[in-house]
């Protein structure tokens, strides 16, 4: 595979205005794969429930990873919402945990990190391979964070953050497909011209476009 010439892409530079590193869920993975919820945190466990909750509710046996990876998305973006006090000069970290799944998925509220680090784990526990970037937007001036998942052998992009517009929930019901597909499953190329900015050397690189649904029409076999 020829190196990917990042010569003319954005550069990346941490913008560091929020802690980014990635809340450790191996635990909750796997209590939920042996069964044993012992020695689980109290903050854990309630994230655990809720998952338990989201998956019963929207995933049946026989389902795609598409499939699955669609259902929980939708979930997410309409359990959660964009955490706007860190627009308060007064609070410009926001609320307690809105970087990890207990504030997205117990408190319903994250920022883009809360959100792909929920998407993630979400992705985990139903079998589909998938990787958390933490990179930038903004010309690199901004930290971000978004997803990547695997589909049959092929890299998508995910951002569950930006699907998730502020003001997204007041849009009409023919309206909430577009609104909050604009990046499922998108290539890279996407993501860049949509001023996303990551480690672009050392990020699986996303061409495929069989499974890129923007709401419109009929859903990808």
């Amino acid at each position: 595979m020829p190196t990917l010439d990042i010569s003319a892409f954005v550069p990346f530079e941490p913008p560091n205005e929020y802690d980014m590193t990635i809340y450790d869920t191996s635990a909750i993975v796997a209590a939920w794969e042996n069964g044993d919820e012992n020695g689980l945190s109290d903050k854990d466990a309630a994230i655990l429930a809720r998952c338990r909750e989201l998956i019963a509710e929207h995933i049946t046996g026989g389902m795609t990873d598409f499939e699955k990876e669609l259902a929980l998305h939708d979930a997410l973006v309409r359990l959660g919402e964009y955490d706007e006090t860190v627009y308060d000069p007064a609070t410009p970290q926001g609320r307690p945990d809105n970087t990890n799944p207990y504030g997205m998925l117990v408190e319903g509220y994250g920022i883009c990190l809360g959100y792909a680090t929920s998407f993630q784990l979400l992705m985990d526990l139903a079998g589909v391979e998938c990787i958390t970037v933490v990179g930038a937007s903004s010309g690199s001036t901004s930290d971000h964070a978004w997803n990547m998942v695997r589909l049959e052998g092929e890299w998508y992009c995910v951002d569950p953050t930006w699907n998730d517009p502020v003001g997204g929930e007041r849009v009409s019901p023919n309206q909430w497909d577009q609104v909050h597909h604009a990046y499922f499953n998108v290539t890279s190329d996407d993501m860049r011209w949509t001023d996303h900015q990551w480690d672009y050397a050392n990020v699986p690189e996303a061409t495929a476009t069989r499974f890129c649904w923007n709401g419109a029409g009929r859903l990808p076999q």
